[in-house]
């Protein structure tokens, strides 16, 4: 062996180790099946996984899946990977699945639909066969070209992580330290044998793009060290993501009004103390709880819900990716499946008065009463002491048939008191009027124009003036 080879030996088994070390990948007695394809990179995995069985106290297997995209092609990698395994001298696991049915079933991308089955054959084969640990020849190259992806489409700090050297305790990525060029310096100097899978260079493909053409880019006109410096960010990014899920369970949990499997309630005067950053974690972990997940949760759907925070209404929605729903009802922020969620009953009556009479609201239980009384039994300072649930009118400008009904979007009146015309939406929030008592609240019209709010404020339409000869008294009563 020439020394120029015993360096490349070395540089990758020492970082592979060191990578294995610091991540406490395996322990003595571990059942490791490795994820191999053919390419470069997990042939110099499971070469250099053999080579390490003893140092270890480990063994090892080997699990190619074929995919059934590539027509023969798929065959041969198959067949080539199962004669490199029986080379070495260690069992060999593999299975055929469709991957572009996957596709049209699960409506996914070629991409992930493949990664999707490829994961199910390595658990499935795990746990049958008893193996603990399943390795996987992800590198840096691969790590700085999935950041890149992730920037591209709009990541945050949890994005830039990356791809984890252990995933569950039983995903290990020994190479992820290391850097493609180191790989296929191991694969000469070893004289190592390898399939190059051609789909790695379909344009189709935005990975592709971004190792064909984005990256040989960046090394020539920016930075020739960016798959180092990608990895940089990545690092630092997942030390203060691992901060940040060290801190954020307490603050969360003072957030949460009740939760179950389907549904997650948080309180809004909680959420809204904390800072949007931490206003964003803590809606990604109650979206995480409904979906299991956060994949196809972008930048907009966050802002959407964050608006949905803000937003003075009653009630207010927000359509999230895969069929979740948030909704903001009084002080609470609803998390939960489209089909689990009832919206609250809304209350819808109408009732006409031909003449000074008492009614009976049914769907509020209650009574509204209006009668004409003698000027002189009007009480002194009646603008400033009366009770809320009485009204006086000049009945020569009210015109029966009177309109009982509740509050609909778009109504408007001009308050008593006030020249200019209101929105009745914005005059019951700036009076802090909750959505129960809205729906509750009798709007009284005559000639099609509010004159009362019931229990709130008149309108100037039938307001009492020096030359009122005639007065209507309102009034409101719990039935």
């Amino acid at each position: 062996m020439t020394a120029s080879r015993k360096n490349f030996n070395k540089s990758l088994t020492a970082a592979a180790k060191k990578t294995i070390a610091s991540n406490n990948m395996l322990k003595p007695a571990d059942k490791v099946l490795v994820g191999v394809s053919g390419g470069a990179d997990s042939i110099a995995l499971l070469h250099f996984l053999h080579a390490a069985t003893s140092e270890y106290k480990i063994s090892i297997a080997a699990a190619h899946l074929n995919h059934l995209i590539r027509g023969k092609g798929a065959f041969d990698d198959q067949e080539f990977v199962k004669k490199t395994a029986y080379s070495l001298k260690i069992p060999f696991f593999s299975a055929k699945e469709d991957a572009n049915a996957y596709k049209k079933k699960t409506k996914k991308s070629l991409e992930e639909a493949a990664r999707d089955i490829r994961y199910k054959f390595f658990e499935k084969t795990a746990l049958k066969n008893g193996y603990s640990k399943i390795a996987l020849a992800h590198n840096a190259d691969d790590n700085a070209e999935l950041l890149l992806m992730r920037i591209i489409r709009g990541a945050g700090i949890s994005g830039l992580c990356g791809i984890p050297a252990v995933r569950e305790g039983k995903y290990i990525r020994p190479f992820i330290k290391i850097e493609k060029k180191t790989i296929y310096e191991y694969i000469k100097a070893e004289n190592l044998k390898h399939i190059e899978d051609k789909s790695n260079y379909d344009p189709k493909f935005l990975r592709n793009r971004i190792r064909q053409n984005l990256i040989p880019l960046l090394k020539k006109e920016y930075n020739p060290n960016i798959v180092k410096t990608l990895n940089n960010i990545s690092s630092i990014a997942k030390k203060e993501e691992g901060w940040i899920l060290r801190v954020l369970p307490p603050i969360f949990k003072k957030t949460v009004y009740k939760k179950d499997k389907n549904q997650i309630t948080l309180l809004l005067n909680s959420l809204n103390k904390i800072a949007e950053g931490g206003k964003r974690r803590i809606i990604r972990e109650a979206l995480n709880h409904i979906k299991t997940d956060l994949k196809n949760i972008s930048f907009a759907h966050i802002n959407s819900i964050i608006k949905l925070t803000k937003n003075p209404s009653y009630y207010a929605s927000a359509d999230i990716s895969d069929n979740i729903l948030v909704v903001k009802n009084k002080n609470h922020l609803i998390f939960t499946k489209k089909q689990n969620y009832k919206k609250p009953e809304t209350i819808n009556y109408e009732y006409k008065l031909k003449k000074p009479e008492t009614v009976l609201i049914k769907e509020t239980k209650q009574k509204i009463t209006f009668g004409e009384i003698k000027k002189n039994s009007l009480p002194k300072n009646f603008l400033k002491e009366k009770n809320k649930s009485e009204e006086y009118f000049d009945a020569d400008k009210i015109e029966f048939p009177l309109t009982i009904r509740n509050f609909k979007n778009g109504d408007k009146f001009i308050p008593l008191g006030m020249t200019g015309g209101q929105k009745l939406k914005n005059f019951f929030i700036n009076n802090k009027i909750s959505a129960n008592k809205r729906k509750k609240c009798p709007i009284v019209l005559s000639k099609n124009k509010i004159i009362w709010i019931a229990c709130l404020r008149a309108s100037n339409a039938c307001k009492i003036t020096e030359k009122t000869k005639k007065i209507i008294k309102g009034e409101v009563f719990l039935a």
